[in-house]
């Protein structure tokens, strides 16, 4: 009897971020993917949580931080150590994409990888399923680059764009799963402005994709041959840990947007109805909490008095507010913040320059 797609099917999640745009929560010792924003599970565990009525803890791999596997396995009990890829250095993540490709081939050389990050949050799980069924079906079918798109509200900038040749992959073929022209990285308001008015069909990427292992390691020794290489030649020295830590530093740290799906004319779409947060900012708690009858959003203990507008997060502290308006405001046990809710994306800027101070501890 023929396996289905799914019984050949491995989901690799990227979990290597630093999330440093929600210190001072997320640290170097415990980064975004490891916090509970949006429920009782952490980032990481929602992410396997999500994609557990598919795949079993053993056709998970997960790729993190090496300094991070401990916490990994603390999270994730009942995925096997095996699974567990630890970089020496973060490059970005063409790299763990081919790295865990290699895994995979070694181990099953149909395998198909379902790619997740370990930093969304996804309001319809059952409808994500579906879509990423739909889009290992089809991975399994044609030999190409399968990304899940999502349908775009307007043109957002923080987006890759994926613009289709306007009808299914084939006559008589599935109706969501579309060719694609091309894809476009974040582009310029301007240029999304045109992808969306063009006609015809455009999708954002979501960031979760479905290939064969082997697949997207032809797509990658062809288009990104520095990336391919090097991450073949940190392998075959993995047994020496200070050999493997210098050959992966090595390595290009690029994205797999850039290095391989701009460049790549083997790519599919399906078209999905997910609803995905994509938490980068504190200020996009404000999606997943509720807020009271003046905006506010409060976790933790909180006490807002004559406050509008406020995101406040304490953890393991009082946080009292009074007539603040338009904040963010996070209080852990050692560090305070307090900023303007529409600079929340430059709280990283603080983490560079507690860098350049020699200020690692507050890290």
């Amino acid at each position: 009897m023929a396996r289905s797609p799914l019984d050949a099917t491995y989901a690799v999640i990227l979990a290597g971020g630093r999330g440093t745009r929600f210190w001072p929560l997320s640290r170097r010792d415990r980064p975004k993917q490891f916090l509970r924003l949006a429920g009782l599970e952490s980032m990481l565990q929602a992410t396997v949580t999500r994609v557990a009525p598919m795949l079993p803890p053993d056709r998970i791999l997960v790729v993190a931080a090496a300094e991070h596997v401990p916490l990994v396995r603390e999270h994730l009990p009942d995925v096997p150590p095996e699974n567990i890829l630890g970089e020496p250095t973060g490059r970005s993540t063409a790299a763990p994409v081919a790295w865990a490709a290699a895994e995979i081939t070694s181990r099953d050389s149909g395998g198909i990888m379902l790619v997740l990050s370990a930093d969304h949050h996804i309001r319809n799980p059952q409808v994500f399923r579906r879509a990423a069924a739909r889009a290992v079906e089809a991975a399994d079918r044609d030999p190409a680059l399968v990304l899940l798109g999502l349908v775009p509200d307007g043109p957002k900038t923080q987006y890759g764009y994926i613009i289709t040749t306007g009808g299914p992959v084939s006559p008589g073929g599935p109706p969501d799963v579309y060719r694609v022209a091309r894809f476009h990285e974040k582009p310029p308001e301007e240029q999304a402005r045109e992808y969306l008015a063009a006609g015809g069909s455009c999708f954002w990427n979501s960031g979760m994709f479905a290939w064969r292992a082997d697949v997207v390691r032809e797509e990658l020794a062809r288009h990104a041959p520095d990336v391919f290489d090097a991450v073949e030649a940190a392998l075959r020295v993995r047994r020496d840990p200070m050999a493997f830590a210098a050959a992966y530093g090595a390595i290009p740290s690029i994205s797999i947007d850039h290095a391989l799906l701009e460049r790549s004319g083997r790519l599919l779409v399906v078209a999905s109805g997910i609803d995905r947060v994509d938490l980068g900012t504190w200020e996009t708690i404000g999606a997943l909490w509720p807020d009271d009858a003046d905006g506010n959003i409060a976790i933790g203990d909180v006490l807002a008095l004559d406050t509008r507008h406020t995101i406040h997060y304490a953890e393991g502290v009082l946080v009292v507010s009074v007539g603040a308006e338009d904040l963010v405001i996070v209080a852990t046990d050692r560090v305070v913040l307090v900023c303007d809710r529409s600079r929340a994306a430059e709280v990283s800027r603080i983490v560079k320059d507690l860098e350049q101070r020699g200020m690692t501890d507050w890290m």
